[in-house]
């Protein structure tokens, strides 16, 4: 009898009593529970800061950042060419300083090209400022040309050779971009993406923890994995805010999608996670 005694003894210590319970650990399989929970909390938590930087201001109402590259109106309607048309994914700012008949003069255009121009509402300048436009060859020579009148958007198409001529009465900020772009579906594959990495970030996350289903882990290592997640989602609260931000200036100021930063995605957060998780398995008594 002692000698079955001391053979169990030496069985369970070498298999590990942990693989089949343990009374201060957490099984794999809860471990994985609570973490998904934790995150889905953190989700809701994190929803209405994102909503209100998102929706914070209106597309007429939203300031756009000036640029110190932008293009300054001339007094002068002959002067030469002022600016260059922008190519596919980038974009031009002009900026009609106050008092007087101000002008801009372009390059002329290599290719037949459609462009949009918008008048922003900026620090110092509103979206209601009407100016008036006009591309012909004639338009190279001279500005101050009788053209089409647009409030706070337009668009205009450029022959290859001629050029596009904006004169402004009033201070007014402008941003032109072409109309050829692939901001559409460059927004759809950013959106296809989105989703598919949402999809399987809570995979990525546990292939990434190596937490297993029927192994017991101490619940000091798991409550250090819950304060890390919790970090790592103000993080990505603030990497999701600057991006709507971002977001909503490129639909409010007329700015190509390609002006999107990088950011980390989903599929990257949750291989952070599950760095910070990986659990410490309870020892071989089960603790």
């Amino acid at each position: 009898m002692k000698k079955l005694i001391i053979l169990v003894v030496f069985v369970l210590g070498a298999v590990g009593c942990a693989n089949f319970y343990s009374p201060m650990g957490v099984k794999g399989k809860d471990a994985k529970k609570q973490i998904a929970d934790l995150n889905s909390s953190l989700s809701l938590a994190s929803f209405p800061a994102l909503l209100s930087s998102f929706s914070s201001s209106s597309s007429s109402t939203f300031t756009c950042p000036t640029e110190t590259t932008a293009t300054v109106s001339s007094a002068s309607s002959t002067s030469g060419g002022t600016f260059t048309l922008p190519a596919t994914n980038s974009y031009v700012d002009l900026n009609s300083t106050a008092g007087g008949t101000k002008f801009f003069r372009s390059n002329s255009a290599s290719v037949l090209t459609s462009y949009s121009m918008k008048v922003l509402k900026t620090a110092s300048t509103n979206s209601t400022a009407s100016c008036s436009y006009f591309a012909s060859a004639g338009a190279c020579t001279d500005a101050d040309i009788v053209g089409s009148t647009f409030t706070s958007t337009g668009s205009a198409s450029v022959s290859a050779t001629n050029c596009l001529s904006i004169k402004c009465t009033n201070a007014a900020y402008i941003r032109i971009q072409p109309l050829v772009t692939t901001a559409s579906s460059s927004s759809s594959s950013f959106s296809s993406n989105s989703l598919l990495a949402a999809a399987l970030s809570p995979e990525i996350l546990n292939q990434a923890s190596g937490i297993e289903d029927d192994k017991y882990y101490t619940k000091e290592s798991l409550d250090k994995c819950k304060e890390s997640l919790t970090t790592i989602s103000l993080f990505q609260t603030s990497l999701s805010s600057s991006s709507a931000t971002a977001l909503q200036e490129i639909s409010s100021c007329n700015k190509p999608f390609s002006s999107l930063p990088t950011s980390v995605d989903s599929s990257g957060i949750a291989a952070l996670q599950g760095n910070e998780c990986k659990l410490e398995e309870v020892n071989f008594i089960g603790f």
